[in-house]
């Protein structure tokens, strides 16, 4: 076997490994191993894929090893000493392990540079433990495009914006599928909008689409409104009594928001039983072991699911017969259009369709929502100076509410932009390739992921001056007296491939709109009301990025 290690750019030390073994005539094993060190110099300038020197260097000592387990079954298989065809199985396994190994190390010379990570699991814990540090520091070591493996499956990533528009392309091509790990598809539902694909999932999609249209959202804007100023004042103290609550106290809240406007409404005690039975369920998304083992996460997240899927099954019943087609509700609520919509064949949605769905919208527009109002509370708290100029704005506008003119207040607009700039809730999405696909010099195999960075996207140079720091100025109008350094400004934000923080392509986030509009009527009632003190504040990567932390609220008029 060959190792190749590179020690620096110029000098690369290879060790030639000679294993040798012989069998005694009591079938005992003895092994040789001989080491040879030579040094040679290779070109400064790195190829653009993965080289022969570093394959050998990532490979040679996992063929090592399988080699090593084949020759044990094999010796087992013709000494007897184990169960014949429980030696003959693990020969074959071994073999076909071989052969993967292989095949992958062959495929592996035409994709971008990359590493293997742990032997079974791949780079799935670092990047679970945080995606945006792993994945800046994967591009600062292999560059703007890189390979990876979590598990059996090979990934290349993007950042770059023509990258992110090739990766939602193959899907408009046929070339990719949606992609989700087994069990946060288990989780939401086989039969929900991520986990169909062409004609179906467009027919749904259509089904849905009306509801969160921008048109759609002036009908629930007061009675959002009203939702908002009831939680709101259930929060707030007197400056006497001072209670901190947890941001734990946002998932009720956007749960309730998400119910109120799409289905009229909630019972207080259905309301709190999805609440603890989503909480549950949300603890399993990202298991590397998707099984329904007894006492798990997984397992617990998956009784849970069952519990949903009763709650909305009486409640899809009790809505139809209360509800006609032709009714107002029927007509107009997202229930109504579940149950009555019409896909492009003429059809109704089946029960399990209508209720992988509304799994999927909760989990949309619940730990988003509530990942993204930690977020606010944390960069108004580290930004004393924005959140003032925030609440000068917030004062500003008339009452009622009127849903135009705070959909265009420029610094609150500007403050949100900048903040999911900053910490998307969403690290990446992918995509599943269904056929072989060629770009730049590299061949990506049928099977391998395509996955952009949300992460990497957003910190773009070349869109955003100083990248790391947190500026609405980015994001102000040309004409805004807030703007003082014009190189701050930045566009990025117009361009789809260059903020995809909703995603994009067949499958962007469907209630975009819906999200901003939460957090401008919270945000903008907050300031106009209360003053706000947060504390504790804590970074969360995974699954869903953002801020956990404390917060109190006191009225204004105190």
């Amino acid at each position: 076997f060959l190792i190749s290690v590179q020690r620096n750019d110029r000098l690369e030390i290879d060790y030639f490994l000679l294993v040798t073994s012989s069998t005694s005539v009591n079938c005992s094993k003895s092994w040789s191993v001989y080491i040879t060190v030579m040094d040679r110099k290779v070109p400064s300038k790195m190829a653009a894929r993965v080289s022969v020197a570093t394959l050998m260097q990532q490979h040679c000592w996992r063929l090592s090893f399988i080699i090593c387990c084949l020759s044990w079954a094999m010796h087992k298989t013709l000494s007897s000493d184990m169960t014949s065809m429980t030696a003959i199985f693990s020969a074959i396994v071994c073999l076909y392990w071989l052969v993967k190994e292989i095949e992958f190390m062959m495929q592996r010379k035409k994709l971008p540079p990359g590493g293997l990570g742990h032997p079974l699991l791949g780079y799935f814990l670092p990047f679970i433990r945080n995606p945006s540090k792993y994945s800046s520091e994967s591009f600062e070591k292999y560059g703007p495009v890189f390979s990876e493996k979590m598990f059996a499956r090979v990934g290349i990533v993007f950042k770059r914006e023509e990258e992110i528009k090739r990766v939602w392309n193959t899907e408009r091509k046929g070339q990719s599928v949606g992609f989700w790990i087994p069990s946060l598809l288990n989780l939401i539902g086989h039969n929900s909008l991520v986990a169909i694909t062409g004609k179906r999932h467009r027919s749904i999609r259509k089904i849905l689409e009306p509801i969160f249209a921008p048109n759609a959202l002036r009908d629930y804007f007061e009675t959002m409104d009203g939702v908002v100023l009831e939680f709101l004042s259930k929060w707030s103290s007197s400056s006497e009594d001072p209670i901190f609550h947890s941001s734990e106290q946002f998932k009720m809240f956007s749960m309730r928001l998400f119910f109120t406007a799409a289905f009229g409404g909630i019972e207080d005690d259905i309301a709190q039983q999805l609440h603890d039975d989503f909480k549950i369920w949300f603890s399993g998304l990202v298991t590397p072991l998707p099984y329904r083992i007894p006492g798990t996460a997984y397992a617990r997240a998956m009784n849970a699911r069952d519990r949903i899927m009763a709650t909305f099954d009486h409640w899809i019943h009790r809505f139809k017969a209360e509800n006609s087609p032709e009714s107002e509700k029927g007509q107009n609520s997202l229930i109504g259009r579940l149950c009555y919509g019409k896909k492009e064949n003429g059809e109704s949605m089946s029960m399990e369709e209508i209720k992988d769905n509304l799994v999927l919208l909760m989990f949309a527009g619940h730990d988003t929502t509530y990942a993204s109002m930690g977020t606010a509370l944390h960069c108004l708290s580290a930004y004393p100076e924005i959140y003032a100029e925030l609440e000068k704005e917030a004062k500003s506008l008339k009452e009622p509410l009127d849903y135009e003119e705070l959909k265009n207040a420029p610094v609150l607009t500007a403050f949100l932009t900048e903040m999911w700039r900053m910490y998307p809730p969403s690290s990446r999405a992918q995509r599943l390739l269904v056929e072989d696909v060629e770009f730049d010099d590299y061949k990506a195999k049928k099977g391998m992921v395509f996955k952009y960075c949300t992460h990497g996207a957003l910190k773009n140079e070349k869109l955003y001056e100083d990248p790391y720091h947190f500026d609405i100025q980015r994001f102000l109008p040309d004409d805004h007296p807030l703007l003082l350094d014009p190189k701050m400004k930045s566009n990025g934000h117009k361009f789809t491939y260059s903020y995809p923080v909703f995603g994009g392509g067949v499958r962007s986030c469907i209630g975009i709109y819906f999200a901003k509009l939460e957090m401008r009527l919270f945000l903008t009632r907050l300031f106009q009301m209360y003053k706000l003190e947060v504390r504790n504040d804590e970074r969360v990567h995974s699954p869903i990025g953002g801020w956990k932390n404390e917060f109190r609220l006191t009225s204004n008029k105190e």
